[in-house]
């Protein structure tokens, strides 16, 4: 009896604690930041970076000011090198709710400081009075271009505005900060081969209920993995590594048969990359590089006879384009197009006649990876003396003509280096005159050096570093895989 009691009195209270938990939504304005550098770029950066701080059980951001309990304005104000953020919550009548500053000395103490303004920020939020909300079985009327429909694997379809938070899979976490992926075909079992790389070492994973090592190789300390593509031969998968060795391209092949990875050639003067064009299967590409120019000469289709490469066919490209930065897509209207992700993070698209019909306002891109390698032909991007030239994010077409590419939100450090966070993946669909976003993947809190999209089992593999190295600690790298429908 007393347990039937007690049942009762715990339905009772449930749903009254349940509809009083509703989150806070909070509308972020735009960031004030006079007479910074790089303005445009850090306020959509301070403001990204706040909303995924703040985001919880007790707040959730949303997109207009309309839908909001709480307004949130953000100024960023510098004073020489040091710098204060300062934060207003008001209601949506202007009653000012919060206030909270934080202070820092240096560009280096800033993602530091968007953290603790956020928590000083959520103890005051919590105590806002949140609007009631419709009755929970009917649901509001919205326009049809903001629908709302949840799905479960973490991808978001553009013109939706809620998303489950669950993610299809996630490894255990690895340690280092790794930089690249290649994945192989699923096996009987479901498994499959999974290639992982950082600067100079290279893991290969047998995937299940957690990442299995099955081998793991070390370069020399002169050479640097800059570029990671498999492809599958009549013999077994081939893995096929771009190497950089003192500004020299040496690069290296392997070759995993009978879940025995074997190197089979090293040396080899080529850029390489593995994707599929219009019209045409997976296929081996490569590049050649120069003492003036780091891409030199054509893109060429070309195929491995055993330790050797054998360039073929040169593909017809646009001047701006190298082997890493392009790819094509066939359009409704039959037509092939030319897509290119410029080093400035925007996107453009050619026809057939070579000749740029579209270029984005909005940027993608934001990698870390880079070579060392001088090049008279670009502007190089020195640090500490070094030249470097960052390779962009993985650019890649579905069989759809889908164009897919990586966004990282990029924080420029003193060091003329830039640290990355808050990485998602697009899918961009051409209209006709446009490419426009068609899904995104969540945003990651954290950087995202590259991924993989697996049209066989419609999957989506991603890096994320999850830390960063500190004093002992090597920082920390995960794999997630989400299902894309």
């Amino acid at each position: 009896m007393k347990r039937l009691l007690f049942t009762l009195l715990l339905c009772l209270f449930v749903p009254a604690f349940t509809a009083s938990a509703a989150p806070l939504k909070l509308f972020i304005t735009k960031v004030s930041a006079p007479g910074a550098a790089n303005r445009d770029e850090l306020q959509s950066t301070l403001q990204t970076l706040l909303s995924s701080r703040l985001d919880g059980e007790t707040v959730v951001s949303v997109s207009t000011a309309a839908e909001a309990d709480a307004l949130l304005s953000v100024s960023y104000i510098t004073f020489g090198k040091v710098f204060s953020l300062e934060a207003v919550a008001k209601s949506p009548a202007g009653a000012a709710y919060s206030k909270a500053f934080v202070q820092g000395e240096s560009q280096d103490e800033l993602i530091p400081a968007v953290n603790k303004l956020a928590d000083k920020l959520k103890t005051d939020l919590a105590k806002i009075p949140v609007q009631a909300s419709p009755t929970p079985q009917v649901a509001p009327l919205v326009p049809a271009a903001a629908a709302v429909v949840a799905v479960p694997s973490g991808i978001i379809k553009i013109a939706e505005k809620v998303i489950e938070r669950g993610e299809s899979w996630r490894s255990q976490p690895l340690t280092g900060v790794m930089n690249l992926l290649a994945s192989g075909p699923a096996g009987k079992d479901g498994s499959r081969d999974i290639f992982i790389a950082d600067n100079r070492r290279l893991f290969h994973y047998r995937s299940g209920e957690e990442l299995q090592l099955k081998a793991e190789k070390e370069l020399k300390l002169y050479e640097k993995i800059v570029a990671m593509d498999t492809l599958e031969s009549g013999d077994g998968l081939d893995l096929y590594l771009t190497v950089m060795a003192n500004e020299q391209l040496s690069s290296q092949v392997w070759q995993l048969k009978g879940g025995v990875l074997q190197q089979v050639a090293s040396g080899l003067p080529y850029f390489f990359r593995v994707l599929a064009l219009p019209g045409s299967a997976k296929q081996l590409y490569v590049q050649k590089s120069s003492d003036k120019k780091a891409f030199s000469g054509d893109v060429y289709r070309a195929e491995r006879k055993g330790a050797e490469i054998q360039p073929g066919e040169a593909v017809k490209l646009p001047a701006e384009a190298n082997i890493y930065n392009f790819s094509q897509f066939v359009a409704k209207n039959g037509k092939i197009y030319t897509v290119l992700l410029f080093s400035d993070n925007r996107i453009g698209v050619y026809d057939h006649q070579l000749r740029e019909i579209w270029r984005s306002t909005d940027k993608y891109g934001g990698s870390e990876l880079f070579m060392e390698k001088s090049d008279v032909s670009l502007p190089a991007n020195v640090d500490q003396g070094a030249p470097r030239l960052y390779l962009n994010q993985r650019l890649q077409v579905s069989a759809a003509g889908d164009v897919l590419v990586g966004k990282n939100d990029a924080m420029p450090l003193l060091s003329k280096s830039w640290n990355h966070s808050n990485g998602s993946v697009f899918c961009l669909a051409w209209t006709g005159e446009s490419l426009e976003p068609k899904w995104r993947t969540r945003q990651m809190e954290y950087y995202m050096p590259d991924y993989v999209l697996d049209e066989s089992r419609k999957e989506l593999l991603q890096l994320q570093i999850v830390s960063r190295p500190f004093l002992f600690s090597k920082g920390t790298t995960v794999l997630t895989i989400k299902k894309v429908e």
